[in-house]
């Protein structure tokens, strides 16, 4: 069984460490895009401000994620939500 040091949560904690982001940008050179996006999300419901901080790509073993971050939140929550493409309302494509 994975140690605590191993969760995704531990991942995100990591990414303030210099020698994790060098990491992280080797894989993203590689050319995987990212799957994951992290947010910062202060308040609740409709009135909540989900700030984009990074993004998190599965790791080749399916046992964990390389995340890059480009801001580290001191407080609200971090949520990580796969990327799905959007609908254009002005145009009615994906985008």
């Amino acid at each position: 069984m994975p140690g605590p040091e191993s969760s995704p949560i531990a991942a995100i904690l990591r990414c303030g460490n210099e020698e994790e982001k060098t990491m992280t940008t080797r894989t993203q050179r590689v050319g995987s895009k990212p799957t994951y996006r992290l947010f910062n999300v202060t308040g609740e419901g409709d009135t909540a401000y989900w700030h984009p901080i990074g993004a998190a790509w599965p790791n080749k073993d399916g046992k964990g994620f390389s995340v890059s971050c480009d801001a580290f939140p001191l407080s609200g929550r971090i949520v990580m939500r796969v990327i799905t493409p959007r609908e254009n309302p002005d145009q009615g494509r994906l985008v």
